[in-house]
């Protein structure tokens, strides 16, 4: 009994060791910033642009989101503090502010379509560009 209670005793303060050395690994070394320019490949315009990472479709890790106030066919999006991966960027603008998105594109895809996988590759650090033009 004794030998089975030091054995517990040492199996518990490994997973307490183990547990305090990783919990702060996301922090820094494990995440990045994704940026990236919208593209829309008509007039200019002014909308409200919404950017997701997903690790699934409609399923965001992150986002950002903003208004184009003038007259302009591209923006430029930054999402930082996104944990490294492979994931799915989805892009909607929304033209006529009624909150129904007019344009859909996600990174790679083709129109509404997503890629069959994600392919968006997320560094553990640093920054990554995805650019996205939404087509018609």
């Amino acid at each position: 009994m004794n030998v089975r209670l030091r054995f517990m005793e040492k199996y518990l303060i490994l997973t307490i060791t183990l547990i305090a050395a990783f919990s702060g690994c996301d922090a820094g070394g494990t995440r990045a910033t994704v940026t990236g320019t919208l593209t829309y490949p008509g007039a200019a315009v002014t909308f409200t642009y919404y950017v997701w990472v997903e690790n699934d479709t409609y399923n965001p890790v992150a986002e950002t989101s903003g208004v184009v106030a003038i007259a302009a066919n591209s923006v430029n999006y930054s999402i930082s503090d996104v944990l490294y991966g492979t994931y799915y960027i989805h892009a909607v603008a929304d033209y006529t502010d009624d909150g129904a998105p007019e344009h859909e594109q996600y990174y790679g895809g083709v129109k509404v379509n997503p890629t069959s996988e994600p392919n968006a590759v997320v560094p553990s650090s640093g920054t990554v560009v995805f650019d996205i033009t939404f087509s018609h």
